[in-house]
């Protein structure tokens, strides 16, 4: 069986249920894991729903550092 590894994202709690983060890309370099983080805001109209949005992707198990870059 192979091992995975779960990366997460989460963000602050919102007002509102509009917002969303998502890991939006992975790059193995040599030594390192760089992820993409990328937030989004509401526009327009927007509910009245107290949220926490976060995201969470898996993947191969590795032992290399694990980056975390927002856009």
């Amino acid at each position: 069986m192979k091992s995975l590894l779960f990366l997460a994202a989460f963000d602050e709690i919102k007002m509102n249920g509009v917002y969303k983060i998502e890991i939006t890309g992975i790059v193995e370099n040599q030594n390192d894991l760089t992820t993409t983080i990328r937030r989004s805001s509401p526009k327009g109209v927007v509910d009245t729903v107290i949220t926490r949005p976060y995201h969470i992707v898996k993947i191969p198990k590795t032992e290399k550092a694990i980056i975390y870059n927002e856009i």
